[in-house]
């Protein structure tokens, strides 16, 4: 459990890079001069990228509720992962794929529809947890 529990650990961290990564690719602030440029571009940038970064890391923080029951965790865990390949589905797609000029939209919602999936797993697990309660 705890190898599975490191490779979704790090496969979350990893997509966090692939998020910036791709945030930063999108915004492409190496081809213009920073004279020209006004710093609150950049800190919207910033701000944007912390924003998408939001649910890999509260999947990760999430999933200290379910240490005890190793069923529930492994639920999480499992969940945690298709919702993270997901959203990195989704981007590729969006950038990389098939790009299109409104694939920057998909920076404001798959932060949201992240957030409400893994709203819905904590809410599986957590019933998971109760379940396997009752059985011992």
């Amino acid at each position: 459990m705890n190898t599975f529990r490191k490779g979704v650990f790090g496969f979350l961290i990893l997509s966090i890079g692939f998020i910036v990564f791709t945030g930063l690719y999108a915004s492409r602030p190496w081809n213009r001069d920073l004279e020209d440029e006004v710093i609150d571009r950049y800190m919207v940038l910033v701000v944007l990228l912390l924003y998408n970064a939001t649910p890999h890391a509260g999947l990760i923080w999430l999933s200290r509720l379910f240490n005890q029951q190793k069923t529930a965790l492994t639920v999480f865990l499992a969940g945690a992962s298709v919702i993270a390949a997901w959203g990195l589905y989704l981007m590729v797609m969006s950038f990389y794929v098939r790009a299109d000029t409104l694939a920057g939209v998909i920076f404001f919602f798959m932060p949201v529809l992240q957030w409400i999936a893994g709203a819905v797993l904590v809410v599986i697990c957590l019933a998971t947890k109760g379940l396997g309660e009752l059985k011992e």
